[in-house]
């Protein structure tokens, strides 16, 4: 999430790496105050 511009950007993480892939999501909200990690 970007908190200067109320931006979120949805990521992959690659279990063996560590490495991030964007997914090419992401989404205007306002103000958030909490992000949640799904597990895939």
């Amino acid at each position: 999430a970007n908190q200067g511009s109320d931006d979120m950007y949805v990521f992959k993480v690659n279990a063996n790496t560590g490495a991030l892939t964007y997914t090419g999501n992401s989404y205007k909200i306002d103000g958030a105050v909490s992000l949640y990690v799904a597990e895939y």
